[in-house]
C-alpha cells in the first residue's frame, strides 16, 4: 500500500480500482465479490482466498465492505463477530465502535482485518439496518 494511506480503500467505492503501487499487486486491482454463508458469516476459506498475494507482497491488511440501507434517521451500531478489535469506516468516515448516526438511505461500511491474523470467520450484524445484496 502506498504512502497515501487507506483512504482509497475505506471510502466505500466498490467500483474503484487501484494501481500496483497502491495495492502492492500487479497492474490494476479492484474489489472482489465474496458470498457470505446463509447466517451472514464469511468463512475462513473465503478470507484465506482473498488473502492470497504474490510472494514479494506482505499482506498487512484485508478490507471487506458492503452496502446497507437505513430506513429512519438515527444511530446505527454493528457487531463484528470473530474479531477482537474491529476497525471500520461508515461512508468513508472512521466508525468508533462500528457506530454512526445516519440519515435514511443507502450507506457503506468497510472493515479492516489484520492481514497477519485473519479470523476463522467473521460475521457483521446489526438490528438497525437492512443489508443489501451487492
Amino acid at each position: 500500500m502506498d504512502q497515501g494511506g487507506w483512504g482509497k480503500f475505506t471510502k466505500g467505492d466498490f467500483n474503484a480500482t487501484w494501481t500496483a503501487m497502491e495495492s502492492g499487486l500487479k497492474d490494476k486491482h479492484t474489489w472482489s465479490t465474496v458470498t457470505s454463508l446463509v447466517n451472514g458469516a464469511l468463512a475462513a476459506e473465503d478470507l484465506a482466498a482473498l488473502a492470497k498475494v504474490p510472494g514479494h507482497v506482505t499482506l498487512t491488511s484485508l478490507f471487506a465492505g458492503t452496502t446497507f440501507n437505513v430506513t429512519k434517521a438515527g444511530p446505527v451500531t454493528f457487531q463484528l463477530e470473530g474479531v477482537a478489535k474491529p476497525e471500520g469506516w461508515i461512508d468513508g468516515k472512521p466508525a468508533k465502535n462500528l457506530s454512526a448516526v445516519l440519515e435514511p438511505g443507502t450507506h457503506t461500511i468497510v472493515l479492516r482485518f489484520d492481514g497477519g491474523k485473519l479470523p476463522e470467520s467473521a460475521r457483521l450484524r446489526s438490528g438497525d439496518v437492512l443489508f443489501l445484496l451487492n
